[in-house]
């Protein structure tokens, strides 16, 4: 029975496979190295085309339009606040795909304000997040933030007003509000009977003198007044339909948000500097120095 060596499987370097990783590393560094001496012996090439790129960048900020932003705080009843946040995305469109003038009509402002307006959007608040504080306030509503990007911050007013009444004069929300304020204004009636039925008992109970264990005239009162809560608090339901309320108005903006100057300062330094260092890189290879 003959026996055949095993071969041994080749090592890096025999089968050429494999990269020697410090050998890559001292050829990035060396690298490195020719450039830094590349830029010192063209410093001042170098430094033109930093200072070149810089003013190039300054000059893309300054004409750059200035922006604001602002968040207002509004309920919009029993809507779902969803519902408003589609309208207002659609708006958003309309900006991107329309004229000023589209726009305009749809918002029913003028033309030159309708343009001022870069970005419309929507953020619902978490159920929980404000509702103890609100409730303070009277507001049952869920509420929704409505986030403006205007050019001009004096065009914040016409806008919050605007958009305030594109809700309110949405069909859906016209439906939706009509519907709603059908049914409560029958719960109200409804009530009213019953309180008018419950103060004839009162009454003739008070006028007999008598009472019987079905019948008390503390429990009589203390049902009424349950019956005026319950017709109070559809009342308030029946206010909170008609109309958008504002909670917290846009607010004035003194400064803008944008642009910002340094992010484009910083990009055309960076690319001042790399395509110095390449012109420079370029120049000494022509030269023989490299």
């Amino acid at each position: 029975m003959s026996t055949h060596p095993t071969s041994m499987p080749p090592t890096p370097s025999e089968s050429g496979e494999y990269i020697d990783i410090f050998s890559l590393l001292r050829s990035f560094f060396r690298f490195i190295g020719v450039l830094i001496q590349v830029v010192f012996r063209n410093i001042l090439l170098v430094l033109a085309c930093l200072i070149v790129a810089v003013g190039i960048a300054f000059y893309e900020y300054k004409s750059r339009t200035p922006y604001y932003i602002s968040e207002m705080v509004v309920t919009t009843g029993a809507l779902d606040p969803m519902i408003s946040s589609v309208l207002l995305e659609r708006l958003s469109a309309d900006i991107e795909d329309q004229s000023p003038e589209f726009l305009a009509r749809k918002l029913h402002i003028s033309p030159s304000a309708a343009g001022q307006i870069s970005s419309i959007g929507a953020i619902e608040l978490p159920p929980t997040n404000l509702t103890n504080y609100y409730d303070s306030l009277g507001i049952r509503a869920q509420p929704i933030v409505f986030s403006v990007t205007v050019r001009n911050p004096i065009y914040f007013d016409t806008v919050q007003t605007a958009l305030v009444r594109y809700v309110e004069e949405n069909q859906f929300f016209k439906q939706y509000k009509q519907s709603h304020e059908q049914r409560i204004t029958s719960f109200i009636s409804r009530i009213d009977r019953d309180i008018a039925q419950l103060d004839s008992v009162k009454l003739a109970v008070i006028r007999s003198g008598r009472s019987t264990d079905a019948i008390q005239p503390e429990g009589l009162f203390s049902e009424g007044l349950g019956l005026y809560r319950k017709k109070e608090a559809l009342q308030r339901q029946l206010e909170d339909l008609h109309h958008v309320q504002v909670v917290v108005p846009f607010t004035p903006q003194a400064k803008p948000h944008g642009p910002k100057k340094w992010p484009f300062l910083i990009i055309g330094a960076l690319l001042g500097g790399l395509v110095g260092t390449a012109l420079a890189y370029r120049r000494d290879k022509k030269r023989g120095l490299i």
